[in-house]
């Protein structure tokens, strides 16, 4: 929460756009105006940058933006930077033209492979032919369109009734996969 705290004296602020808002006393309540975004600036490692465009012209809300910024986080993990880094780095309130301008800073990190796959309940199979059978293979990265097809391609096989999504964990400082099957 960025602007929810209460400012010790008469004046509050508050979500839902209104950053002027003061109480008076119990009766007066000043909501000031609604101030609208306008521009979310994403600082990139090194010099680049980029912007989140689908928040320009709506009013600022605190939910509004840690929704955003938690999607904008998921996109990175699902490109398969699961150890990705996105902060609101400032909010800038542009008094004149009743806006605000963020910046938020992205921290990628490495691109994350899977090093193993590790199939739980399998009983029967010997887990190289089931990778083999499935064009299953160590080292892809994990992306939520590999994983997918990871689990669609072992599903194809028709070894297995239940086949679930795979579950990432750390082994030794890298990164398994666990696929439960039935």
């Amino acid at each position: 929460a960025f602007f929810t705290k209460a400012i010790p004296s008469s004046k509050c602020t508050v979500n839902r756009g209104f950053l002027d808002v003061s109480i008076e006393d119990s009766m007066h309540v000043s909501t000031g105006e609604i101030y609208r975004i306008s521009k979310v600036k994403i600082e990139k490692e090194g010099t680049s940058s980029a912007e989140l465009q689908n928040l320009e012209g709506l009013a600022f809300n605190n939910q509004l933006l840690e929704q955003e910024v938690a999607a904008y986080h998921q996109t990175l993990i699902n490109e398969g930077y699961l150890n990705a880094v996105v902060e609101i780095k400032k909010i800038e309130k542009i008094f004149l033209e009743k806006s605000v301008e963020i910046l938020l800073s992205e921290q990628k990190g490495e691109l994350v492979s899977i090093s193993n796959i590790h199939f739980i309940g399998n009983e029967l199979n010997n887990v190289d032919f089931i990778k083999k059978i499935s064009f299953v293979q160590d080292s892809i990265v994990a992306t939520a369109e590999n994983l997918q097809l990871l689990t669609k391609n072992i599903v194809s096989t028709e070894l297995f009734d239940n086949v679930s999504e795979p579950e990432l964990f750390s082994e030794d400082g890298k990164i398994s996969a666990l696929i439960y099957v039935k």
